[in-house]
């Protein structure tokens, strides 16, 4: 699954289609396969779907931080902003992260915490745009997904197209990594023009 999202933006629709179909009850007690999983359904904005199957990968693995920020994003999809943040400062506990000078130079999983704890919190524990940079280049698609996610949350919609539409380009680069598919999907799930109207609040969902 994580494959065909390494593909293109169309191997993103046929990964989350093979999630929307699978039956919960039929998986293997696989942490990874359910973590891809939840992963691609909260790429469509199947957030109650993502956090069953993210709940039963910690179960299984409770002491892995980037399923915790799974579980963060999908909560915070929800509009659960109390319990998102909970998850998000495990991540933290689990990497020995104190301080936000240390989120801004860590590895992706407790930098992209950090970034939503100050989307929730009034800590400000990472900068709005700075701290989520540092993961990489700015050719580096990982962290323009997340602040597309974020500002989608928000209700920014035209910040949130900008940031995707740099995941989009990236995409067209050899190899790339397959958030830069997940962005250029959640474009065209947006409409890429800014006079598109957005029904939606600042919690997005998918449609079936």
């Amino acid at each position: 699954m994580l494959l065909l999202s390494k593909t293109s933006v169309e191997g993103v629709a046929q990964a989350i289609e093979l999630a929307r179909k699978m039956d919960p009850a039929a998986l293997p007690n696989e942490t990874l396969l359910l973590s891809i999983l939840a992963e691609h359904l909260a790429v469509d904005g199947r957030y109650d779907r993502a956090e069953a199957l993210i709940r039963r990968a910690l179960e299984l693995e409770p002491k892995n931080a980037a399923r915790y920020k799974t579980l963060g994003w999908v909560l915070l999809g929800q509009g659960r902003q109390d319990e998102a943040k909970e998850a998000f400062k495990q991540v933290h506990a689990l990497t020995g992260i104190t301080t936000g000078e240390q989120a801004r130079g860590a590895c992706p999983d407790p930098c992209t915490a950090g970034y939503f704890l100050d989307m929730v919190s009034q800590d400000r524990f990472v900068d709005r745009w700075q701290g989520i940079m540092n993961l990489g280049s700015r050719l580096d698609p990982w962290p323009w997904f997340f602040i597309g996610i974020r500002m989608e949350l928000e209700g920014r919609i035209d910040e949130a197209r900008t940031a995707y539409r740099e995941c989009e380009k990236l995409g067209r680069m050899p190899n790339a990594h397959h958030t830069a598919h997940w962005g250029a999907y959640r474009l065209g799930k947006l409409g890429r023009n800014e006079n598109v109207a957005v029904s939606r609040g600042p919690v997005f969902a998918g449609s079936d």
